[in-house]
């Protein structure tokens, strides 16, 4: 009897030990799994926006302010970035000029703000004044919240590093998620201490005795203000199971790739417990040894399951990412169908203003020819009429005239073209632009600032249309000023970009009105004009745009910072003289 005790016992104390054993690695291999996914929530996080301030850094408007922090520019930056801000759902995104002195911000109405506040003394500001990319973690100082601080570089025309545009990135939606999960999770940084947790307590507690260094460092960067950074109370018991306010965890931790951190996974030791105490009791049963094979058959059962599991885990992977890959491919594709409509739609309206403009020039084209031959006739020497009567017939000539430009400018959209490319030089273009215009240039007193390479500037094209575009762009200018009735005008023409590059720009400038607000891109668009009823159709740009588009170039616009506007008109370079003219374009 006391051997069958003995032996009962011993199968007992066996099977605590083999079911301590399994059901501990199954508990690792679940809290791994866990880990895992609140990993990738994290890394998500921190990734989202990780490109935003190197992407915001090239924005003309954060560019102007940094090279020129006045109020005229950093007010609409504000505003700028405070729109920013709320599509992007960020917590505060700001501008700093080298001093580290924060000269815009998205909070710029808000109490607290960052306005006026200097960080230069955070590591994000001088890795990104080192022209790196800024990344820390901190206690704010200003609104006394942690957040996952991201900088970039603002560079200046030159290059160099004009300021620092910097993120700051909140993680209260993800700590409410894993709370509401209802398990136990914390996040250490490279030197031990707890930055983010499902447990406010556990929050700026240490792991490990910080070393002297690592504190002057966390003080000389007010990384924590003025936290005590207590230690944890957490002790390791061997292997991955661990105590935590006295009660036992296993342990599993992942390093999450960014800043040094480790995510640690604590899943409660008593669910082992538990399991361990079932299983002794299917033991300890009267038959120890059909209960002991009847574990076997659970143990090999349990076995499959979690092979089958673990195949099922597999395939689900393999379809999310199929499907994940045909999720963008769709996108992608129908961002092509959309472009592509655009386009038909943008080609409808422009063969719809071709049909239009080809009928009224050929109606109109027959009754302008016979009013100009019965002025004529009126004028034939000998006629016999008064000077009232050739006042009259010289308004009627004026207006013929100004009819018969009106259909010459329609009929550019009406008849098909057959254009012959040949080589010519950009220059000779210029020149020849500024003699046609030669007589409203020294009637307008112009001063004309013309800037030339030295060098030929090769082009491919026909010579004469890029001449129409440059004179309707300084005849433009030339209105432009007139409205605003400047005792002295002045146009800008230069060449720039032709060495080393693949094409050529000619930017003409002018000291007029600039362009429309809010309507810099419908300049382009036909019958689009400000000029009063009478003085335009609004069709100039629209054809100097389709030039240049037959020539494979463009025709861009912007405000010039000191008034007036700047057209940018870039031409492909003939880099080989030895290709015949391209096809005729229609």
């Amino acid at each position: 009897m006391a051997l069958a005790l003995a032996l009962g016992a011993g199968v007992l104390v066996a099977t605590y030990m083999v079911a301590d054993h399994f059901y501990t690695d199954a508990a690792l291999r679940r809290a791994g799994e866990r880990a895992e996914l609140y990993k990738a929530s994290l890394i998500s996080s921190l990734e989202q926006y990780e490109h935003l301030p190197a992407i915001l850094a090239r924005d003309p408007f954060v560019i102007a302010a940094a090279e020129d922090p006045v109020p005229a520019r950093v007010d609409p930056l504000n505003r700028r970035l405070e729109a920013f801000a709320a599509m992007t759902d960020l917590n505060a995104i700001y501008l700093m000029i080298p001093s580290g002195l924060t000269v815009a911000a998205s909070n710029w109405n808000q109490d607290p703000s960052y306005l006026g506040e200097n960080y230069g003394y955070r590591p994000y500001f001088t890795q990104a004044m080192r022209g790196e990319r800024g990344a820390y973690f901190a206690i704010g100082a200003t609104t006394k919240r942690p957040g996952y601080f991201i900088a970039a570089p603002v560079r200046g025309e030159g290059g160099a590093v004009a300021a620092v545009m910097a993120v700051k990135v909140e993680f209260d939606r993800l700590l409410e998620s894993w709370r509401n999960a209802g398990e136990q999770v914390y996040v250490t940084d490279a030197n031990g201490v707890v930055v983010l947790a499902t447990r406010p307590a556990w929050e700026f507690a240490t792991t490990v005795p910080l070393g002297e260094q690592a504190r002057r460092a966390m003080d000389a960067h007010r990384q924590f203000l003025d936290e005590p950074l207590p230690p944890l109370p957490l002790s390791k018991m061997g292997g991955s199971a661990v105590t935590l306010e006295g009660r036992e965890y296993l342990q599993q931790a992942l390093s999450v790739g960014h800043l040094g951190w480790t995510l640690h996974y604590l899943l409660p030791r008593r669910d082992v417990v538990v399991r361990n105490g079932q299983a002794v009791l299917y033991v300890a049963v009267p038959i120890v040894s059909l209960l002991a094979f009847a574990l076997l058959l659970y143990a090999a059962r349990v076995r499959r399951a979690l092979g089958v599991s673990q195949d099922a885990r597999r395939e689900l992977r393999l379809l999310n990412r199929d499907l994940a890959r045909e999720v963008e491919e769709r996108k992608a594709a129908e961002e092509r169908l959309e472009r592509a409509h655009a386009d038909l739609r943008r080609v409808g309206k422009l063969a719809a203003l071709g049909q239009l403009a080809a009928s009224v020039s050929h109606e109109l084209g027959q009754p302008i020819a016979a009013i100009r031959n019965y002025l004529a006739a009126a004028d034939l020497p000998g006629g016999q009429m008064d000077d009232d009567t050739r006042v009259i017939l010289s308004h009627v000539g004026r207006i013929t005239d100004r009819m018969a430009h009106i259909t010459k400018q329609l009929k550019f959209f009406g008849q098909t073209r057959e254009t012959v490319f040949a080589p010519f030089d950009a220059r000779d273009a210029v020149r020849d632009a500024l003699e046609l215009m030669g007589a409203d240039t020294m009637a307008t007193r112009l001063d004309l600032q013309l800037d030339l390479p030295d060098d030929p500037v090769p082009l491919r094209g026909d010579k004469v249309r890029v001449e129409q575009v440059l004179i309707n762009l300084i005849r433009n200018g030339l209105d432009a000023m007139g409205r605003m009735e400047r005792p002295r005008m002045r146009i800008t023409i230069r060449i720039e970009g032709a060495e080393g590059k693949s094409w050529v720009d000619i930017l003409v400038a002018d000291r007029g009105e600039g362009l429309p607000e809010g309507q810099g891109d419908q300049v382009f668009e036909p019958f689009f004009t400000t000029k009063a009823s009478g003085d335009g159709l609004g069709l100039g740009l629209a054809i100097s745009a389709s030039i240049l588009e037959d020539h494979g170039g463009s025709l861009t616009a912007r405000d010039r910072e000191d008034g007036g506007a700047e057209f940018r008109v870039r031409l492909p370079l003939d880099h080989d003289e030895t290709v015949q003219g391209p096809r005729g374009h229609d």
